[in-house]
C-alpha cells in the first residue's frame, strides 16, 4: 500500500515542516530551520529517537545528506535497493524481505535489533529505510524499541507521533504481537482491529 513521498511535510504531523511553511518562515526572519527539518523538507527521513531515524529509500541514496545527519549505520529493508555507500565506510544490515502478506520478518527482528544497539553504543546514528519508510521498516524500528522495553502499543504512539504513515502490514504485525508476547507476556493491540484500522490512531486498535 503506498503512502505519501514526503511525509515530514504533510500538514499536521507533530515536528513536520512544509516547504510552503519554511518559506514563509524565512521571508519574516524567523530562525532557520534546523538541520534535520531543512533536510525533511526535501526528503523522506523522520527521527523517532536521537539516534535512530525511519524513512523512505530516497534518502539512503544521498550521501551527502547522511554524512551531514552524521548517519553510518543502515538497516536496508529491501531486497532490491544497493547498499549505496559501503565504499564510504558505511555500516549496512540487509532486510531482504517483501512487503507481502506471505513474508516472514520475524527472524530479522533482533538481529537488528543488535545491529541498532551496536551503532547506538558507539554513540552512532542508524537509518532504518524500507521503500516508503511505512511497512517493513517500521516494523524493525517497532520491534527495537520493544527489545528496549517499550511496550508495542506505546511504541506505536511514539512513532506514529513522529511519523504518521508507520502502518507494519497485518502479518508483519502478527509477528511483533508474537514478540511482545515473549517479551512480556501479553499483547497490547488487537490484531483483528488492527487489520480494520491499521491507519488510524493507536487507541483505535489498542487492547
Amino acid at each position: 500500500m503506498q503512502g505519501r513521498n514526503r511525509l515530514d511535510s504533510t500538514p499536521g504531523t507533530p515536528g513536520a515542516v512544509s516547504a510552503d511553511s519554511a518559506a514563509t518562515a524565512l521571508r519574516k526572519g524567523r530562525p532557520q530551520l534546523s538541520r534535520l527539518d531543512s533536510l525533511s523538507v526535501h526528503m523522506d527521513i523522520s527521527e523517532i529517537m536521537e539516534y535512530l531515524y525511519l524513512g523512505a529509500k530516497t534518502v539512503s541514496q544521498d550521501g551527502d545528506a547522511l554524512a551531514d545527519m552524521g548517519i553510518r549505520h543502515i538497516v536496508n529493508c529491501t531486497v532490491e535497493e544497493p547498499n549505496h555507500f559501503e565504499a564510504r565506510g558505511v555500516k549496512y544490515l540487509r532486510v531482504a524481505v517483501e512487503d507481502s502478506p506471505d513474508a516472514d520478518i520475524a527472524n530479522f527482528l533482533e538481529p537488528a535489533h543488535l545491529f541498532i544497539e551496536s551503532a547506538r553504543k558507539e554513540d552512532a546514528k542508524v537509518l532504518v529505510h524500507c521503500t516508503m519508510g511505512m511497512s517493513r521498516s517500521s516494523t524493525i524500528v517497532l520491534a527495537h524499541l520493544m527489545y528496549d522495553g517499550m511496550r508495542l502499543k506505546d511504541a506505536m504512539t511514539l512513532a506514529k507521533a513522529k511519523r504518521s504513515m508507520v502502518s507494519p502490514n497485518s502479518t508483519f504485525m502478527a509477528q511483533l504481537l508474537e514478540l511482545e508476547t515473549k517479551l512480556f507476556g501479553s499483547q497490547s493491540i488487537d490484531l483483528g482491529l488492527y487489520k480494520k484500522s491499521r491507519f488510524d490512531e493507536v487507541t483505535s486498535f489498542a487492547c
